[in-house]
């Protein structure tokens, strides 16, 4: 895992909780139980460190440490409550050690004694972004079997296991299905001659589809992958002495206990009341689930680029019933990744639907733009781009960028699998959903490029 880390992020060192096995003597453990025993964990470990010496500098930790640096304890500095309860896939259970260690790397802490007072230094700085948390897992696929042991009535051996169906599928792949006018979007967990079961991320069945109505979103790739959460983490950690006349025991410095804050359960917020919000808030924000989140203001570039193109497409769509939106105008998506309601704003958004009535929202857009910017850029490749193409009406999802004139264009080919496609200066980007072709260079008029200079 970690040289798979490596490939895709520059790594200055690794933080490692280092594990105590009570047969083994060798592991420092006061409650070892024999001095002849031999222990597969301190063994695994010791060769675990060795190769992640081969890709960057370890430094380790134990849980708790004589020095107050072990992980529990600068965990306990942090304020962060961990979660005993292995089953539950929140950042409480899973996260919160991994944020310890990595803080570890930048501060130290060192307890002083003095005649009159005594206290701690917290040496060093850190400060914590909000970061996404995801789930990934293997799905629990069975191997492939020749046939069951145990034969059915006359004698009949039905085929078990593998990853193949008989409607094109392989179980893993995450599809969107269609029942009544309900969409689903999960993966392939199995079939009959004429369905397509399907499964969330937990592999509980949602139903089982006709094969007809099942959509390919993505091929199998031997795990699952939650919908990132944005998990919400600010604050700054900074050095500086606390002193406690004639007191004992352990505290934390000023700004440290008290400024740092984690807000891992925010209160859910309904529909209804963020709609009712957003429309007296003079800062937007996007909804996921019951939680919002603020958005920040774009560049000169990130604004002329929306505007072209929002230009571009009204002159072209002016008497034809459909509408076009520059970034106050919110996307609804029900039924998403995860079973989630999320609230978007798109930089650029068209919609001909004629039930596209609601004010403060739309539904059924054909169209979809987001102009790239550093700090959105992965979060509208991946979440935003999978939760809409989970809509029934989209035809096609522009991603642009503004350091450069290239733009990316997501549609669905015959098969119902989103295929992309970059055009660069010089090129015409074809839109099937609004019958049209517009220049790359007319996207960038007015935005300073070299490429385009």
């Amino acid at each position: 895992m970690v040289q798979e880390l490596s490939r895709l992020f520059p790594i200055a060192a690794i933080g490692y909780e280092k594990v105590r096995a009570d047969v083994d003597l060798t592991s420092g453990r006061k409650g070892a139980k024999s001095g002849k025993g031999f222990s597969p964990v301190m063994v695994g470990q010791a060769y675990a460190l060795e190769q992640m010496e081969q890709i960057a500098p370890v430094y380790t930790r134990y849980g708790w440490q004589s020095d107050g640096n072990g992980t529990a304890q600068v965990r306990s500095i942090l304020g962060l409550t961990k979660s005993q309860d292995k089953a539950r896939p929140i950042p409480q259970t899973h996260a919160v050690d991994g944020i310890a260690l990595a803080c570890g790397y930048f501060v130290k802490y060192r307890p002083f004694y003095g005649k009159r007072s005594h206290g701690c230094l917290v040496l060093g700085q850190v400060k914590l972004t909000s970061a996404p948390f995801v789930v990934i897992k293997r799905p629990p696929i069975s191997r492939r079997q020749l046939h069951l042991m145990v034969p059915r009535k006359n004698g009949v051996r039905r085929k078990y296991g593998g990853t193949v169906t008989r409607h094109g599928f392989r179980k893993g792949d995450l599809v969107r299905a269609e029942m009544a006018g309900r969409v689903s979007v999960g993966y392939v967990s199995g079939d009959t001659a004429r369905q397509v079961s399907v499964s969330g991320l937990t592999w509980k069945r949602i139903g089982q589809f006709s094969a007809g109505k099942v959509t390919l979103l993505y091929r199998a790739t031997g795990i699952l992958v939650s919908c990132p959460q944005r998990w919400s983490v600010s604050g700054v950690l900074n050095p500086g002495p606390t002193a406690n006349k004639g007191g004992g025991g352990r505290h934390a410095p000023p700004g440290f206990h008290k400024e740092f804050l984690m807000n891992t359960a925010p209160a859910f917020l309904s529909i209804p009341d963020y709609l009712q919000g957003e429309q007296r808030s003079s800062i937007r924000h996007e909804y996921l689930n019951g939680e919002i989140f603020a958005m920040t203001g774009g560049s000169e570039e990130h604004n002329r680029i929306a505007l072209n193109i929002a230009s571009l497409l009204k002159s072209h769509l002016r008497g034809s019933g459909c509408k076009t939106f520059i970034a106050d105008m919110k996307v609804q998506i029900q039924n998403a990744v995860n079973h989630s309601d999320l609230f978007y704003y798109p930089d650029v958004m068209v919609t001909c639907d004629p039930q596209d009535q609601q004010r403060y929202y739309k539904t059924h857009p054909c169209l979809i733009v987001e102009v790239l910017s550093p700090s959105t850029e992965k979060l509208d490749r991946r979440e935003k781009r999978l939760n809409y193409q989970t809509l029934p009406s989209l035809q096609n999802y522009l991603l642009v960028r503004q350091d450069r004139a290239e733009v990316e264009r997501y549609h669905p080919d015959d098969s119902g699998f989103w295929r992309p496609q970059r055009f660069t200066a010089g090129d015409r980007v074809p839109l099937k959903s609004v019958n049209f072709e517009m220049a790359v260079a007319e996207i960038y008029d007015e935005v300073v490029l070299e490429d385009l200079s």
